[in-house]
């Protein structure tokens, strides 16, 4: 049994043994038997499970109550208890009224039942629902196969679901908080103030808080649409009930607030995971969360334009939050402090890279299909009438450009290629690419055309300087160049991030030639069905890669090989697929 507070749980049994035949009619007897299932303390609150039976019935009820001694909010408590708890009781009654009006098939509401004032204790029916990170996890790179047709439908539910939450009208009991402009600003000041002393680095800052500002200018009305603020509108506070109805958890509901601002809180959860920012945005494939992200808002603005750069203002802000907040965290943490400054540099390099994206444009949700409500697959041009249209055939295509995401831009706009003239990739690349340029050779013209991304596949390092003519100042070279390590072995005193360092005569070659943020990629298992693409020079990202867990005790074993064998420089000889995506250097 978890930790509990004695006087509490007797004063629940109480409780519940005098009002049981009020919550359900059917246990109306002196027979009744209260157990105590279970007790889950947190910082924020304790959850207490209870099961009430009698006259052969059992229902199960959960009482939400204040943190246990010692358990203290991650952050700063901004109400106090007594009012928390309470706001938090009449507001889930108010939203369980309001979806019951409703009465829409695609929603439910957790039925609160009591509140005990003595142990500000919220009791509500119990609800068993996965919620819907539960269901998101299993999506990643390492489970694809997890994935049913009707995994999409509950994010449009709780995008539609949020919509009806922000139409109810709570009168008194909301009250009106950073309403406008000015607020916005305000908040995104605060915000950058506490990452730069945090972090230092005032200069990005600087810069990213005037960009920011002026665009709100420009974008951003005076006055903003309000609703009621659900405050937490998180994957681990959305539960899915059969039939893919949604219902939220944990919001007292007290604010009014610009739409938006749930919106993208919830948008940027989905990103910020700990698992995407520690394996820098591997684990879930940037195509899956694009799909997530535009299910959502077509289930919340329907029909409506979508406001993107509205969302991507309000994004960048909670993305300015969730980062010092995690900062925060990984702070107060206890642990080695190794542990503490690998985490510390892969959050900020995560939060650097995704952020930045981010406010270039580059990083947005569906950015294809910027001002449309649906969006529609358009021919690129007149050759798509020879292109695969099954749609089966169409994904395994793009699976085998998942290393776009890799690059800055992940739309390949004007692509040369530099190659076999025969590939599922070259099919891949005349397919999604708007324009393709296939070389035999490297060209030999004084002033050949310059291209943004140039594929090339099993170059000699000497034949990369006449590849790099035709890439843009500033342009994405990638490079698959197969298995680079057969044969070799790992010598002497070389430690196995130095057997796993990358080729190192394409690296040298491509640092000569001015390349920048030249990285070395495994595709696991092939390029073609490449489930993860791992980043070599990552010893995290590898490791968590190889340390998954399993029940079945084969599983186990093989991952125990791989662990070995990355430890002692044996994995570099089994890799047999690498590639390289390198950036050329921009004259300014």
């Amino acid at each position: 049994m978890n930790q509990v507070s004695e006087p509490c749980v007797q004063r629940l049994r109480q409780h519940l043994a005098a009002a049981a035949s009020r919550y359900y009619p059917e246990l109306a007897s002196d027979e009744l038997k209260i157990e105590l299932a279970g007790a889950a303390p947190h910082n924020a609150s304790t959850i207490y499970h209870f099961r009430l039976q009698a006259n052969g019935c059992q229902h199960g009820v959960l009482v939400k109550t204040p943190p246990l001694a010692g358990y203290h909010p991650p952050s700063a408590q901004l109400t106090a208890p007594e009012v928390k708890f309470r706001s938090e009781y009449e507001a889930l009654a108010d939203i369980h009224a309001h979806f019951s009006r409703l009465g829409d098939a695609r929603f439910a509401a957790v039925r609160p039942l009591d509140f005990v004032a003595e142990v500000l204790g919220i009791v509500m029916e119990e609800v068993s629902y996965p919620t819907l990170r539960s269901k998101f996890s299993k999506t990643s790179r390492l489970q694809p196969w997890e994935r049913s047709p009707e995994f999409f439908i509950p994010f449009r539910h709780a995008g539609s679901w949020l919509r009806a939450f922000h139409a109810l009208d709570r009168g008194e009991h909301a009250t009106p908080r950073e309403v406008d402009r000015d607020a916005f600003l305000t908040v995104l000041n605060g915000l950058a103030e506490i990452l730069s002393s945090a972090i230092g680095n005032q200069s990005f800052f600087q810069k990213l808080t005037a960009r920011l500002q002026q665009e709100a200018l420009q974008i951003l009305p005076a006055q903003m649409p309000l609703g009621l603020t659900h405050g937490d509108y998180a994957l681990r506070n959305l539960l899915v009930a059969p039939g893919n109805r949604v219902l939220a958890l944990d919001t007292q509901a007290r604010w009014l607030m610009p739409v938006y601002e749930d919106v993208a809180y919830f948008l940027t959860g989905l990103i910020t995971t700990w698992p995407q920012v520690l394996s820098q945005g591997l684990v879930f494939k940037a195509g899956h969360l694009q799909r997530c992200e535009q299910e959502f808002l077509q289930g919340y603005f329907e029909e409506e334009a979508i406001p993107w750069e509205i969302i991507r203002l309000f994004r960048l802000k909670l993305m300015l939050q969730k980062w010092s907040a995690k900062t925060l965290s990984v702070q107060r943490q206890p642990g080695s402090r190794y542990a503490s400054t690998v985490r510390q540099r892969l959050l900020h390099r995560f939060f650097y890279k995704t952020v930045t994206a981010m406010l270039d444009g580059r990083l947005s949700p569906t950015s294809s299909s910027r001002g449309q409500t649906r969006r529609t697959p358009q021919p690129t041009s007149a050759a798509s009438a020879t292109r695969p249209q099954r749609s089966d055939e169409l994904l395994q295509l793009s699976r085998r450009l998942d290393w776009r995401f890799l690059l800055p831009e992940p739309r390949l706009q004007q692509v040369a290629y530099f190659g076999p003239a025969e590939s599922t990739l070259v099919t891949a690349l005349k397919t999604f690419s708007e324009s393709l340029t296939m070389y035999p050779a490297a060209p030999r013209t004084a002033t050949p055309p310059r291209f943004a991304v140039v594929v090339a596949v099993a170059p000699a390092p000497a034949a990369l300087a006449g590849i790099s003519e035709v890439l843009l100042q500033g342009g994405c070279l990638y490079v698959e160049l197969g298995s680079v390590f057969a044969g070799r072995k790992r010598r002497a005193g070389q430690g196995w991030r130095q057997a796993l360092s990358g080729p190192q005569e394409y690296v040298a070659a491509l640092q000569r030639l001015g390349f920048e943020q030249v990285v070395a990629y495994w595709h696991r298992p092939s390029f073609a069905a490449a489930a993860q693409i791992i980043p070599l020079r990552d010893p995290l990202a590898l490791q968590f890669v190889l340390g998954r867990r399993s029940h079945d005790w084969k599983n186990r074993l093989i991952s125990a090989l791989e662990r070995a064998a990355l430890h002692s420089g044996a994995l570099a000889r089994w890799i047999g697929c690498v590639s390289l995506v390198a950036r050329k250097a921009s004259l300014t």
